[in-house]
C-alpha cells in the first residue's frame, strides 16, 4: 500500500508541475561580444486554457528599467535589437536570436508572450552581458 500512496503522490505533484501553471525557462545570463549574435534557449508553459491564442500571440523581450520592447517578435520596427524569432510556440518554445548587439543594451530582459495574450515572466530574467568587440577581437 505505501508504494501505491507514492505513486498517486508523485502523479500529484507531476501533475501541479506540467499541469499548466505559467512558468518560463531560460538561462539566467549570457554573454557575447558586441556586434555579434546571441542565440537564447527559451521555454515557456501556460494554463491549458489559454493555449487557442498561441497561434496570434507575440513574443517580446523587455527591458527591466523601463519595459522598453527590446525585441517584438511581429515587429522588428518596434524593436530595439534586431533579431529573429526561432521558437514555436505551438510548441511553447520561445527560443530567440538576437543580432548585431550593441555595446549597450538592457542589461536584465524579460519575457512577455504580448496580444492577445498580455503575460510578463517577471520573475525570471535574462542577464544580457556584452562583452567587447567582434570586430576589433576584445
Amino acid at each position: 500500500m505505501i508504494g501505491a500512496e507514492k505513486l498517486i503522490l508523485i502523479g500529484c505533484l507531476l501533475q501541479g508541475a506540467l499541469g499548466g501553471e505559467w512558468a518560463v525557462w531560460m538561462p539566467q545570463s549570457v554573454e557575447a561580444l558586441s556586434g555579434s549574435c546571441v542565440l537564447i534557449p527559451c521555454r515557456f508553459n501556460i494554463p491549458s486554457n489559454w493555449e487557442k491564442y498561441l497561434p496570434e500571440t507575440t513574443v517580446q523581450w523587455l527591458c527591466e528599467k523601463d519595459d522598453t520592447v527590446m525585441f517584438d517578435s511581429k515587429s522588428q520596427s518596434e524593436s530595439h535589437l534586431q533579431g529573429t524569432f526561432t521558437g514555436d510556440l505551438q510548441r511553447k518554445n520561445c527560443t530567440t536570436l538576437l543580432e548585431n548587439l550593441p555595446k549597450r543594451a538592457c542589461d536584465k530582459c524579460f519575457l512577455r508572450l504580448h496580444e492577445p495574450i498580455k503575460w510578463t515572466y517577471w520573475w525570471s530574467f535574462l542577464e544580457l552581458n556584452i562583452t567587447g568587440s567582434a570586430l576589433s577581437g576584445q
